[in-house]
């Protein structure tokens, strides 16, 4: 039941920090974060590493877990491999330590959810302090009934470089609830990710089925043009 209330407490603290949208925003305030998402946007595409052309390597650290419908943890699972990428494009990979789960398998995609590709609404927090952190807070439309879709971008408000992105949504994918988490750091002018956390809520008649998968990336080696 730990696992359980964990799982709880993580999705509560996701929700929490979806906060609605300040209505009434002038178009001033519309400006100003339309150019921080432009900018964002323009730095993102042009800086990822997994938009490049760039021949590299990286270790790909899988964690998957995954309880029964009461709640209780019933599956866990590590898995270690290399990955060999021109671009986005994966050349190979080798298994370091062999994962026991079926599920527990590299990223289908290394291309994360970015929110400024989408319809959304935007909206800037009003406990923004001005440091160099700038968080953006975004969410469906008002218009949007079926998927439900909030979150936040974290990026660095002289750089424009992306922190974090985090994505909720429920009543999507036959799941109950899902929670996204992509994180990533700047490295000589390129940005690559660091860790990808996938939260799943599955609900059934006998209760609720809880998973994460989590990447955690890392030793990378990139050839330099």
């Amino acid at each position: 039941m730990e696992n359980k209330s964990l799982y709880n407490a993580l999705f509560m603290i996701l929700a929490t920090l979806m906060v609605s949208s300040i209505s009434g925003v002038s178009q001033e305030r519309d400006a100003t974060m339309q150019f921080y998402l432009d900018n964002t946007a323009f730095v993102f595409d042009q800086n990822y590493l997994f938009n490049s052309d760039r021949l590299f390597s990286l270790k790909i650290r899988s964690i998957f877990e995954q309880t029964d419908y009461r709640g209780e943890l019933k599956k866990t699972d590590t898995a270690l491999y290399t990955g060999y990428f021109t671009g986005d494009r994966l050349d190979s990979i080798t298994i370091i330590d062999s994962a026991s789960s079926g599920e527990n398998t590299p990223p289908d995609s290394y291309a994360p959810f970015l929110p400024w590709d989408e319809t959304l609404d935007f909206y800037s927090y009003p406990n923004d302090t001005g440091a160099g952190r700038l968080a953006i807070g975004y969410e469906s439309p008002a218009s949007e009934t079926t998927i439900v879709l909030s979150g936040f971008i974290n990026i660095n408000r002289d750089d424009y470089v992306t922190q974090g992105i985090f994505r909720h949504s429920r009543d999507e994918e036959g799941m109950k609830r899902l929670s996204d988490v992509y994180l990533f750091e700047r490295v000589d002018k390129i940005i690559r990710p660091t860790r990808f956390e996938k939260y799943r809520v599955k609900m059934a008649f006998l209760g609720h089925q809880y998973t994460r998968h989590i990447y955690e990336f890392f030793d990378y080696n990139i050839e330099m043009p």
